[in-house]
């Protein structure tokens, strides 16, 4: 099974590139298991307030990925299995982590993205949509 790495941030236009991944995805002979992946950054918030703010972000990127989930759920074919992630921190240090501990086989990224992040010694490949 390849294991693939869909970072999703929620900007203007990331549902085409999803679709188009996916379409993309649909095409291998083997089966895949599609991380989506949400990053957020740790609040700004007075000190009494910071633990609220922070569950906030985190219910909120869950809640986001959950229905991305199930939008590609739905154009998918049952080669492929989606598992959703949602990380507090740097999207740079995530990623790396994330590609670490899952044994991550692709990474889907912006075109420009990968050379800024140099992910070779990571062992894993780019798929620049």
């Amino acid at each position: 099974m390849k294991k693939v790495l869909l970072p999703i941030d929620f900007s203007e236009g990331f549902q085409k590139r999803n679709l188009q991944i996916i379409a993309h995805l649909k095409q291998w002979d083997s089966k895949c298991e599609v991380f989506l992946l949400n990053t957020y950054l740790p609040p700004v918030a007075a000190f009494d307030q910071l633990i609220c703010k922070h569950d906030e972000l985190r219910k909120n990127s869950i809640e986001k990925l959950e229905k991305e989930r199930r939008a590609l759920e739905k154009i998918s074919n049952a080669h492929i299995h989606y598992e959703t992630l949602s990380y507090m921190g740097s999207f740079q240090n995530v990623l790396l982590h994330v590609i670490r501990d899952y044994k991550i086989d692709y990474v889907v990224l912006k075109p420009g993205q990968s050379e800024k992040l140099k992910l070779g010694e990571f062992g894993c490949k780019i798929l620049s949509i």
